[in-house]
């Protein structure tokens, strides 16, 4: 009886100090924020990797911080993914919505690889091209690589990639309209139709 007795006790004391050795919920976090923050430093702090930097985290999250059957190990688990993911976020804002450079820079290696891998081949036979549309499509294209250094130009105001994007979906109806394209006539009929 005097043994059951202590191996109950030594039972419970060894269950709350890993309890206690684990942390809280706030413990994660805390911990979670500087896993995180440690990967970004060893990737170089470079907004170049920050499309794999998502993946790089959730593994680490994923293997050092599984789901268990004990309710404190996963409450503290929780907070270190949750950690984490802020420190992400937090990288990615500032990668990607607070300078628009490094969209803008993926966006002309993306059309250089096109343009070389086009070069590469002889030009595509076909039926009769539509010249009109064509020539659309490529402006949307422009239209969306410009509008940042036009409005960089006119009014002196850096950007923020949301802030670019929504000017740059402006980019096809504002060709359609100057050229009479299919969706300008059912925007101008939209319109007058409101008055």
């Amino acid at each position: 009886m005097m043994i059951k007795l202590f191996l109950s006790i030594a039972i419970i004391l060894l269950a709350s100090t890993t309890a206690a050795a684990q942390g809280t919920f706030n413990d994660g976090v805390k911990q979670g924020r500087k896993d995180a923050e440690r990967q970004w430093r060893n990737s170089g702090s470079d907004c170049g990797n920050i499309f794999g930097f998502q993946k790089q985290v959730d593994r680490n999250v994923k293997k050092n911080y599984p789901q268990s059957s004990n309710w404190r190990t996963d409450s503290y688990n929780r907070g270190a993914r949750s950690g984490a993911d802020e420190v992400v976020t937090k990288y990615e804002k500032k990668c990607l919505e607070d300078n628009p450079d490094e969209c803008t820079d993926l966006g002309n290696a993306a059309a250089q690889e096109i343009a070389y891998a086009y070069c590469q081949k002889a030009a595509p036979f076909g039926s009769r091209p539509n010249y009109k549309k064509t020539c659309r499509q490529v402006a949307y294209g422009i239209c969306e690589g410009a509008v940042q250094k036009n409005v960089q130009s006119s009014c002196n105001k850096k950007l923020t990639t949301s802030e670019l994007r929504n000017l740059q979906t402006k980019c096809r109806g504002q060709v359609n309209s100057m050229t009479g394209g299919e969706d300008a006539a059912v925007k101008v009929d939209r319109h007058l139709r409101n008055k």
